[in-house]
C-alpha cells in the first residue's frame, strides 16, 4: 500500500556537527525534554556507545523529564517503549512504501532536488535513495556524516541519490549545521514528525535504502561504518 505523502515545513541545505554536549530531549524524532547532557566521546570500536544511548536510556528519554509531555511527545514515547534494544521495529519497514515527495517550505532552497511544486522527492530517478535521519544535538551522528561522506563519494547520484531529514523546528539551526558538515545532498527539517512516523524512526541516527519504486529495501539505526553500508547498497544493485 502506497502511503500518502505528510507534510514537512521546510527544506535547508547546507551541514555541521559539534556535538559536545548532546539534547537528549527526543525519542521517535518528537522532543520530550530539553535536558543537556554531556556527550562521552567514543572511539569507533566501541559500536554500543554511537546508538544514541538506546540501551541506556530508552532511546534517549530522560529519566525524569524536566516538564510535562505533549500529546505528540506522549504518543512517541508510547510508541518506542516495546521496541527491543530500539532496533526491534526496523524489520517491519522492509517491503513497505514510502511517499515519493513531501511538501517542503523553501527557505533554504535545496541541492536541486526541490520541484516547482515545493515538494522534496524521496523516491528519486537514481537506482537507490538513502534517507539519513539525523538531529544537532545527537553525538552518534557526528561520526555517521563522517562515514556517509565516504558513501557519497562511492556512487554518482544517479546511481545513489541521499537525502537528510532532521526532527528539529529550528530550521537555521539546521541549515548551519548541515552547512558545516559540507554534505553533497539536501536536507529537510520534520518538526511534526510526520515523516518519521511514515518511515517508523525511533532513534538517531537512522538509515532507510528505498529503490525507485519508493519500497524500503534496508534499514538499520546506530552509527554504520560506511563499508558496511556500501556492501548493503551493492547488494541491492547487483540483486
Amino acid at each position: 500500500m502506497t502511503v500518502a505523502p505528510q507534510p514537512v515545513s521546510r527544506v535547508v541545505e547546507s551541514t555541521g556537527i559539534e556535538a559536545s554536549d548532546v539534547d537528549t530531549g527526543a525519542v521517535d524524532a518528537t522532543p520530550i525534554a530539553r535536558e543537556k547532557r554531556q556527550w562521552r566521546p567514543s572511539s569507533r570500536s566501541s559500536k554500543e556507545s554511537f546508538l544514541c544511548w538506546c540501551q541506556e536510556s530508552n532511546c534517549m528519554v530522560p529519566d525524569s523529564p524536566s516538564r510535562p509531555l505533549t500529546r505528540r511527545a506522549a504518543i512517541a514515547l508510547a510508541a518506542s517503549v516495546p521496541l527491543s534494544g530500539c532496533l526491534g521495529a526496523i524489520n517491519s519497514l522492509i517491503g513497505n512504501q514510502v511517499p515519493s515527495s513531501v511538501p517542503a517550505d523553501l527557505d533554504h532552497e535545496s541541492l536541486g532536488v526541490v520541484d516547482t511544486g515545493g515538494e522534496i522527492d524521496i523516491v528519486t530517478d537514481a537506482d537507490l535513495t538513502l534517507v539519513y535521519f539525523f538531529a544537532t544535538w545527537c553525538g552518534p551522528c557526528g561520526p555517521q556524516q563522517e562515514e556517509l561522506h565516504d558513501v557519497r563519494d562511492e556512487y554518482d547520484t544517479e546511481t545513489l541519490a541521499m537525502r537528510a531529514i532532521s526532527p528539529e523546528d529550528d530550521e537555521q539551526d539546521v541549515f548551519e549545521y548541515w552547512e558545516a558538515e559540507e554534505a553533497e545532498y539536501p536536507a529537510c527539517i520534520d518538526p511534526d514528525s510526520d515523516v518519521h512516523a511514515e518511515f517508523g524512526i525511533s532513534a538517531y541516527p537512522s538509515l532507510v535504502l528505498v529503490d525507485s519504486d519508493g519500497e524500503v529495501r534496508w534499514h538499520t539505526s546506530g552509527t554504520t561504518d560506511a563499508e558496511d553500508i556500501i556492501e548493503r547498497v551493492d547488494e541491492e544493485l547487483d540483486g
